[in-house]
Parts: structure tokens; C-alpha cells; sequence
């Protein structure tokens, strides 16, 4: 068991490597470099963040989302307290049958795509297979 909340939060999301996993927030968290064994689609909402890697920062303006492709190390910052976070961590067995799931891309949510994360908002934590939400999630990773 992590004793650091930040370890316990960053180790919780891959402990079901299976599952998507979700964590809508209102406050950022100041969180270290760090990587995940999930893909991450993260939605800015009402304000804008920046995606910091090894590399390079990044501008995530409103209205688009994110991918950070499983073992990319990053940190997401926003600069506003009305910013909504919306993460969902992605099970990541299928990335190899697709380019795009392998690289950091920064891409306007259309308003279905944006709708439908909005709906994901009635979940949090794991969601598995045997649960009626996973399907309607994999189709926004899909």
C-alpha cells in the first residue's frame, strides 16, 4: 500500500489494467512526472491546460482533448480554478492495432464526442467489462 496519497492515486489507476478508469476533477492536482500502463484522454473543460513531457509543453485549448499514449511520462497543468479535468484512463491491450493510440496528439472534440465524455461524469473510478458503462466508453476510445 502507498503511504503519499499522489503514489496511491497515481498507482490506483493501473492497478486493473483491464478497466477504464475515471476521475472527473475541479482542482488540479500538482502531481510529479510520472507514466501510466493506461492510455490517458484527458478533457479540459471551461479553461485551458498544458501537457508537460520529457520533451516538450504543450497548449491544450478549449474545446479539445488530449491522448497521452500509455509510458509517456507527462504532467498536465491548468491555470484556472473553473477548470474542469476530465480523465479517462483506458485499458491499453488493443494500442498496438492502431498509430494512433502510440503518440501524443492534441484534437477538437466534436459536440458528440463532447457530450459523451459530459455523460461520463455519472461514473468514477473502475469501470469493467461486466459493467453496463464500459461499452459506451470504449466507443469514445473507439
Amino acid at each position: 500500500m502507498q503511504n503519499n496519497p499522489i503514489e496511491a492515486y497515481l498507482h490506483t489507476i493501473d492497478l486493473k489494467p483491464k478497466s477504464i478508469y475515471i476521475v472527473h476533477e475541479t482542482i488540479e492536482r500538482h502531481l510529479p512526472m510520472h507514466a501510466h500502463k493506461k492510455g490517458q484522454l484527458t478533457y479540459v473543460e471551461g479553461g485551458i491546460a498544458y501537457i508537460l513531457t520529457e520533451k516538450k509543453t504543450y497548449y491544450i485549448p478549449s474545446r479539445h482533448y488530449v491522448w497521452i499514449p500509455k509510458g509517456l511520462a507527462h504532467i498536465v497543468k491548468v491555470r484556472s480554478s473553473a477548470t474542469v479535468i476530465r480523465n479517462l484512463y483506458f485499458y491499453s491491450e488493443d494500442d498496438a492495432n492502431d498509430p494512433f493510440y502510440q503518440k501524443l496528439g492534441i484534437y477538437p472534440v466534436s459536440t458528440l464526442l463532447m457530450e459523451m465524455i459530459a455523460f461520463s461524469s455519472n461514473w468514477s473510478g473502475f469501470i469493467e467489462k461486466k459493467d453496463a458503462a464500459y461499452h459506451f466508453l470504449a466507443a469514445i476510445k473507439n
